[in-house]
C-alpha cells in the first residue's frame, strides 16, 4: 500500500514544483520586461528593480491585473543633491495596453499609489556642508511600540537628530540637533529643515555647545532642499526618516500615470 500511494505521490509533486517552477519562470521574465521598460521610459542608466508580487502570476496576467508592483531605483542623478533612490508601490494596478509584458508607452492604473524620493545621509550631509552627517528617526519613535511610523517605515517629519560636525558654525567636534522637516513651495517640492536645539545624553554625540554658539549651529543644520520631485509627480503626504536615509513620501488613490513619469527629475 505504501508503495503504491508513494507511486502516485511522486508524479503529483512533481507536476506541482513544474506548475510552480513555471509560474515563478514567467514572474521573473515579466518583471525583467518592466525593468526594461522603465529604464528606457524614465531614461535610466540601468534596469530598476521590479517586483510583482502575489502567487500565482499566471493568473493576474490573464485577468491584466496586478495585485501590488515595486519599482525601485537607486543612487538616480538627481540636479541637487548628486544622487536620490526613487520607489513606487502600485497596488490592484492594470496596465494599458493589456499584456503581461509591460512597454514603455504604457499607462498604470492603480486604486493606491505610494511614490518615494530618498536621500542618504551621505549626500543630506555634502547639501548642508557637514561632511559626516548622521540622520536619524526621532527617539520617541524608537521608544513608541507603535514605531510611530507610516506603513512604509518613515517616521515623524519632528525631532529627527541629526549628528555632524558644523564647521561652518566654527566647531570642530562633533554635535547632535533636533531637526523639523517640512515640505513647502507652491509645486510642493522644497524640503526644508529646521534644527530646533542641540540635544546631549544617550544616542546622541553629547557634545555641549556654548551659548555663543548654539544660533550658529542650528543655521549649519537648516537649510532648503529644491526640487524633491516624487515619482509620477504626486504630491507628498508625508517626511521623515527610514534608517539614516531623509524620505518623502506621496500617496493617491485611484490614480492613472505614464511609466514614463517614474522619474521626475
Amino acid at each position: 500500500m505504501r508503495k503504491v500511494l508513494t507511486r502516485l505521490l511522486i508524479p503529483v509533486a512533481v507536476l506541482i514544483l513544474v506548475v510552480v517552477g513555471t509560474d515563478f519562470g514567467f514572474a521573473i521574465f515579466a518583471e525583467y520586461r518592466m525593468a526594461r521598460s522603465v529604464r528606457t521610459a524614465a531614461h535610466l542608466h540601468f534596469d530598476p528593480w521590479v517586483s510583482i508580487l502575489g502567487f500565482p502570476f499566471g493568473t493576474q496576467a490573464a485577468r491584466g491585473r496586478y495585485q501590488q508592483v515595486e519599482v525601485k531605483a537607486p543612487a538616480v542623478a538627481h540636479p541637487v543633491v548628486g544622487k536620490a533612490s526613487i520607489e513606487a508601490t502600485l497596488y490592484d494596478m492594470v496596465a494599458t495596453p493589456k499584456s503581461w509584458l509591460i512597454g514603455p508607452d504604457a499607462k498604470l492604473t492603480s486604486t493606491r499609489l505610494e511614490s518615494r524620493i530618498i536621500v542618504d545621509s551621505t549626500h543630506v550631509g555634502r547639501f548642508m556642508g557637514i561632511k559626516d552627517l548622521l540622520v536619524e528617526a526621532p527617539t520617541s519613535d524608537s521608544d513608541d511600540a507603535a514605531g510611530g511610523t507610516t506603513e512604509s517605515g518613515i517616521s515623524k517629519n519632528h525631532g529627527l537628530v541629526f549628528t555632524g560636525t558644523p564647521t561652518a558654525a566654527g566647531l570642530n567636534k562633533r554635535v547632535s540637533v533636533s531637526v523639523d522637516l517640512s515640505v513647502t513651495g507652491a509645486d510642493h517640492t522644497n524640503l526644508v529643515f529646521t534644527a530646533t536645539d542641540v540635544l546631549t545624553g544617550p544616542g546622541t554625540a553629547e557634545q555641549q555647545v556654548a551659548d555663543d554658539k548654539k544660533a550658529a549651529v542650528l543655521r549649519a543644520f537648516s537649510t532648503t532642499m529644491p526640487g524633491m520631485k516624487l515619482p509620477f509627480g504626486l504630491t507628498p503626504t508625508s517626511e521623515g526618516a527610514r534608517g539614516s536615509d531623509v524620505i518623502i513620501e506621496g500617496v493617491a488613490t485611484g490614480v492613472t500615470v505614464p511609466l514614463d513619469g517614474f522619474r521626475q527629475s
